[in-house]
């Protein structure tokens, strides 16, 4: 609901420009290693996760998760898989969220240019890994 609700109120000048409007279809890669799928939006402060509309573990409407733009450290891709994108938060939280995205670098390229755009933050491109690195924690 959060996600919805901040956005809603933006006035005209601050929309999202019409090309990163709407929900991303995305997998969230578990510590056990399953891929749950999930919709990442892009808002003007932020990644809201969200569950699938109908997933029986949370609300459609339902935020999962927020990652804003200013606990963003980076972001990092994944050598070994295509479509893996690992969001980094600062160390307050846990550290690191992988995600599957079919248009992983498009994706990312809206995430820094959001983030610039609307909270003046610099979201670094941090080295590649490889899902070994996650395997392995």
């Amino acid at each position: 609901r959060y996600c919805t609700a901040v956005t809603a109120t933006l006035p005209p000048s601050l929309q999202l420009p019409q090309e990163v409007r709407g929900a991303v279809p995305a997998q969230k890669l578990r510590w056990s290693s399953e891929l749950v799928p999930v919709v990442l939006k892009l808002t003007t402060y932020g990644i809201c996760q969200a569950p699938v509309e109908g997933d029986l573990r949370g609300g459609a409407s339902q935020s999962l998760s927020l990652y804003l733009f200013s606990e963003i450290v980076g972001l990092a891709t994944v050598s070994d898989h295509p479509s893996l994108l690992v969001i980094v938060v600062q160390p307050s939280r846990r550290r690191e969220h992988w995600f599957a995205i079919s248009a992983r670098d498009a994706f990312a390229g809206h995430v820094r240019k959001l983030g610039w755009t609307y909270a003046g933050v610099s979201i670094a491109e941090l080295p590649e890994v490889n899902r070994g690195d996650f395997e392995a924690r």
